[in-house]
């Protein structure tokens, strides 16, 4: 019982952790959530460039 509760913690936690990619929403045609994603990550990267 604990081995499986502790695989499906696990295969939570690695669910989390997994990034959706800008390239994946182009694929599918969702071209507002893959610039979404491009500019929340420009901003990100900004912010780390101004410390």
């Amino acid at each position: 019982m604990r081995k499986f509760l502790l695989v499906v913690l696990c295969l939570f936690l690695a669910s989390c952790v997994l990034t959706v990619k800008p390239e994946d929403k182009l694929k599918t045609g969702d071209y507002i959530g893959g610039v979404k994603i491009l500019a929340t990550n420009f901003n990100a990267k900004s912010q780390k460039l101004k410390q």
